[in-house]
């Protein structure tokens, strides 16, 4: 069952689903709280700058949440992808817009090097 294909557009109307669900995920309100210096003043947990408002912060999973292995189209991949998405605390951090850029091109270009 698990290894059967999914519907690509069931799996994309899943993974949007549950992307918007993530924003109320408890652990994510503990980061944010983890990275205020006091009120409306964030600090980045890569560059340790702060100064930073609210919005000027994005969560970002120190594991990416996507699965390495784009291509696959099961239900299991959809289960590694829920696994990835809902974790606690520790495995995510508050950064600031620049540094999340960064990390995120970088993963992107690792994603594409082990294609």
């Amino acid at each position: 069952m698990l290894n059967q294909p999914i519907d690509p557009n069931v799996k994309k109307f899943i993974r949007a689903s549950l992307r918007k669900q993530y924003l109320y995920w408890p652990a994510r309100q503990t980061v944010i709280k983890r990275a205020m210096v006091d009120r409306g003043n964030y600090r980045c947990e890569i560059c340790h700058q702060q100064g930073f408002k609210r919005n000027d912060l994005q969560i970002d999973h120190i594991e990416p949440a996507q699965t390495l292995e784009t291509k696959m189209n099961t239900w299991l991949d959809l289960i590694t992808f829920i696994t990835r998405l809902f974790v606690y605390e520790d495995k995510l951090q508050a950064i600031c817009k620049p540094c999340h850029q960064l990390k995120t091109n970088l993963e992107t270009k690792m994603r594409k090097y082990y294609r």
